[in-house]
């Protein structure tokens, strides 16, 4: 059966295909809809070939370029005309004619004169009253049988729709039946509209769509038609009576385009159509928000009406609260927004309700308290539920974590981040709120010190939101005092240096006051500490910055930050005052981090002056805070106060064990027998072997075979433990019992001396010691530990949908893995099971990647690992099918086949027989399916 239209070069060249040389029977129709109820009785050998079938794929459509167009210049438009043609290959080919008899650049006027020929022979033979129809529907993306009874009671407009929906493929209808022309002839026919229909006609035409959509509850097309036909009294009255819908709209990028076209007398003439342009731009560019709350905010109030007095004054709350960071400006409208709570909120539709209550929440975590803040957040988040306001319930999750942040209830706004990371693949349009939710688990991962995470999280940022970072004082100044805590936890100033060098004095003072006042102080404790004698000055000039600021969270972290730059500078009397403030807080909301960490300080102050017995108090009061907030990591704490406090409190029975886990995690400090504080011992094995004892390296390239083998029987023991005579056994087969052992004494005896000779003021023994005849290795830190230490969690984390978490786990895991473990050494028992346990440690890494793609492609690529390591495991098929899929979904079809080619070529070394072969190989080409 031929199609209407005639057989088309690819009807035939893709029936003929599919027949590969034996054709049964082919069913050619633009229209498969009629052969539904049939397709259970087709056999095998018949094909419906539908009007998809008659358009060109993707890469179908680049084939067909490489066939038609001899200049490869042209190609960096081909994306753009295979959309804008939606694969017709009538129009493709008049296109590629055309591009090929001109030489011109691809543009859609090239494209729309291209095609005028076959878009005017579809029109002239139709009569005047239908080509009429076409010209106006043409004004609106899609319409349905419903509108077309309406602008035509005849049923003209019906037929002729009808007819070339099934005879051309010039219109298209989905299954909603709703139909739509095909962009390029849309785009035609528009132009003609434009010179053939008066404009009244196109207005009155875009005022009956908008009753139609009004009466199918379409706000987003009822704004757009109203617009279009200029009709903005009915706008404005629609918008007042619909405004709790326009809350709940989800994609608001479209609708920014459209409010745009607005003229900019309407908006000042008007109240609810400039105030819902402000909402919609909230999430999208809301720092052009701020102008237009204040005109409604104005005109509301002048007119007494409540609703959108409060509603205009919840947008500038958010605005300085959430964008300008400016919280003195951001409280003015807070104690608005309080007094009217009582006798306004009750009156407001739910939708609405929950911006006010979401706003008042906002307020209350800055200015009054972070229970009430969570109160009036979670009220908020029972409504958008109730209403499935997805991108609104992101941004109370966004607000939760603050509030619980304030509060220092970490598990709390752990819980919060992981919803948040979840739903990142959801924001789609709206770019600003985008950037905010990242950012705002970038300070979280800050302030509890996950730093691995959090460079990830940052350099996506730097790269794809600079223009958003650039525009926002309060975003890029909070993302640079998380790179401060970064370089402050590790006392690396060269590094803060950099980081200051990006921050150009003007920018600092046009940034809110408790950014710059914190960025200042970090300055502060940096010029300090490298004994600058203008540290006090700066050390002033941020108490001076901060004292405009209401909120005593964020004033908090400013007096520790000045308390430390004193305390550096020499200038205790100063420095027990500022950490004292922030020590003893009375206003809340209060900052239990910040006490923590001004503990420490006083602590590390008074040991500096010799008073031992307070520099005790204050360190057990800090650590005592820790365990109560879950804390390991405090804000601007440099490893030497750290250090004062842990070796304080190690002895303490109520915290020495979270001391000394904080000693071995932040600061590589251990404790020997004699609770003495010692170096952490580095073991690197997942490449090749490295030691290290602070700033010293043992050479290790000509280490001895048994030096190399008792490690590494070490390493694949449990607690790095071993009993003696089967270690003798590993390292001496062939010996008897006596000879092993004084080969094991001798051996031992010139392993703490190369220790000894390389790290000086070390004592051997508290990193290696045969005892009651166990072997032991202690206070060492070893990355094949570590690593599947971390791997084991992130999928602990995952089975549990705890995805933040495995995001952390995985980040650091990826950062540890250089190679496998002692590949060289082989039959071992140990070794070998050691070396699979962490081979299959490092291909979950790969799954868990992967699945992580999904949420954050842009920083969990495992393609480093599949460069560097494919070859080394292509025994492992999941390894192998892992590679194939990342490929297979970023459509490289060539690195695909590379990767097959390599693991056939495997397979035939290894003698696998033909069947084993195609098993395989038919696993790894469908793994990307599942």
């Amino acid at each position: 059966m031929l199609p209407v239209i005639g057989v088309s070069y690819l009807a035939v060249m893709s029936t003929l295909s599919i027949a590969g040389g034996t054709l049964s029977f082919a069913v050619i129709t633009q229209r498969a809809k009629g052969f539904s109820g049939s397709f259970s009785k087709l056999n095998k050998d018949t094909y419906i070939i539908d009007e998809n079938f008659l358009k060109l794929t993707n890469d179908e459509f680049r084939e067909f370029a490489v066939m038609r167009l001899e200049d490869k210049t042209i190609f960096s438009s081909l994306d753009k005309m295979h959309e804008i043609t939606e694969g017709v290959l009538s129009h493709t080919s008049e296109i590629f004619d055309t591009l090929s008899a001109t030489g011109s650049d691809f543009t859609t006027e090239l494209a729309l004169e291209a095609c005028s020929g076959i878009f005017n022979s579809t029109a002239k033979g139709l009569p005047s009253d239908e080509y009429h129809y076409l010209l106006k529907l043409a004004l609106i993306p899609s319409f349905n049988m419903q509108l077309l009874n309406l602008i035509d009671h005849t049923g003209t407009a019906e037929k002729l729709i009808t007819r070339l929906n099934e005879k051309t493929v010039l219109i298209n209808r989905n299954r909603d039946e709703q139909y739509r022309f095909n962009r390029l002839f849309r785009e035609w026919l528009r132009g003609e509209a434009m010179i053939r229909l008066a404009e009244s006609e196109r207005r009155n035409f875009y005022d009956m769509a908008a009753s139609y959509e009004e009466e199918k509850k379409n706000l987003s097309s009822v704004v757009e038609f109203l617009i279009a036909a200029e009709s903005f009294d009915r706008l404005e009255d629609y918008l007042q009576k619909n405004f709790q819908h326009l809350i709940l709209q989800e994609n608001r990028a479209h609708l920014v385009d459209v409010f745009s076209e607005i003229p900019a007398d309407v908006f000042r003439n008007r109240a609810w159509i400039p105030l819902a342009f402000g909402y919609i731009l909230i999430s999208v560019s809301p720092e052009r928000t701020k102008d237009i709350f204040l005109h409604t905010l104005d005109t509301f109030t002048a007119f007494g009406n409540r609703s959108g007095t409060i509603i205009s004054a919840c947008g500038m709350l958010i605005y300085y609260c959430g964008v300008a960071g400016d919280l003195s400006e951001g409280e003015k409208y807070f104690v608005r927004i309080s007094s009217m709570m009582t006798e306004t909120c009750d009156e407001l539709e739910e939708p609405l309700k929950m911006v006010v209550c979401a706003a008042y929440g906002q307020g209350c975590m800055n200015f009054k308290s972070g229970h009430t803040a969570a109160e009036y957040l979670n009220k908020s988040l029972a409504i958008a539920e109730r209403y499935n306001a997805e991108n609104f319930k992101l941004y109370l999750y966004s607000l939760l974590v603050s509030a619980y942040m304030t509060m220092c209830e970490r598990k709390l706004a752990e819980k919060y981040c992981n919803l948040i990371f979840q739903k990142l693949t959801t924001v789609k349009y709206d770019s600003f709120m985008k950037l905010s939710l990242i950012n705002l688990l970038i300070h979280h991962l800050a302030m509890t010190g996950q730093f691995h995470f959090m460079h990830l999280l940052m350099n996506m940022v730097r790269s794809k939101y600079r223009l958003h970072m650039e525009h926002s004082f309060r975003l890029s100044g909070f993302a640079s005092i998380c790179e401060l805590e970064y370089a402050f936890s590790r006392g690396d100033f060269d590094y803060a240096k950099m980081i200051f060098s990006r921050l150009p004095e003007t920018n600092v003072k046009n940034m809110p006051d408790h950014i710059a006042a914190i960025l200042l102080s970090f300055k502060a404790i940096s010029m300090a500490r490298e004994c600058n004698d203008n540290a006090s000055a700066a050390a002033e000039l941020s108490v001076k910055t901060r004292q405009s600021e209401t909120n005593p969270f964020f004033t908090a972290f400013g007096e520790v930050s000045a308390g430390a730059a004193y305390t550096f500078a020499g200038n205790h009397k100063k420095a027990i005052l500022h950490l004292t403030k922030a020590a003893n807080q009375e206003k809340p909301p209060i900052n239990e981090n910040a006490a923590a960490c001004a503990h420490a300080y006083l602590s590390y102050l008074y040991n500096n002056i010799g008073d031992r017995m307070r520099a005790r108090e204050h360190a057990i009061f800090c650590i005592r805070l820790m365990k109560k907030i879950g804390y390991t990591h405090l804000s601007a704490l440099l490893p030497e106060v750290l250090q004062n406090t842990c070796l304080y409190t190690v002895n303490e029975p109520s915290a020495s064990s979270f001391a000394a886990d904080i000693a071995r995690a932040k600061i590589d400090l251990a404790f020997d027998k004699k609770m003495r504080p010692i170096p952490i011992m580095h073991i690197k094995a997942l490449t090749s072997l490295s030691i290290t004892v602070g700033q010293s390296q043992l050479d290790c390239s000509d280490i001895s075979v048994l030096f190399r083998t008792m490690l590494a029987i070490l390493l694949s023991s449990h607690g790095f433990s071993i009993d003696q005579e089967l270690m003798q056994v590993y390292l001496w087969p062939e010996s008897s019992k006596e000879n092993a052992r004084r080969s094991l004494d001798n051996l031992l005896s010139r392993f703490r001396k190369l220790l000894t000779d390389t790290f000086t003021g070390i004592d051997p023994k508290n990193y290696i010691t045969l005892q009651n005849g166990m072997l032991r290795m202690h206070n060492i830190n070893c990355d094949l530990e570590r690593f599947n230490a971390l791997i084991k969690s992130a999928s602990d984390y995952y089975s549990r949908g705890e995805y933040m978490l495995t995001a952390i786990a995985v980040a650091e895991a990826a950062t540890i893995y250089e190679g496998r473990f002692f590949e060289g050494l082989t039959e071992i028992i140990p070794v070998d099971c050691k070396r699979s346990e962490t081979d299959a440690s490092f291909i979950n890494m790969l799954k868990l990647m992967n699945s992580l793609w999904y949420f954050l492609p842009e920083c969990f690529n495992p393609e480093r690992f599949f460069d560097t390591f494919l070859d080394s495991f292509m025994h492992e098929t999941d390894m192998v099918s892992l590679a194939y899929s990342y490929y297979a979904k970023k459509g490289r079809i060539q690195k695909c086949r590379d990767i097959l080619n390599r693991y056939i070529e495997f397979l035939n070394k290894e003698g696998y027989s033909k069947t084993e072969k195609a098993e395989l190989i038919y696993l790894i080409k469908t793994s990307h399916i599942n």
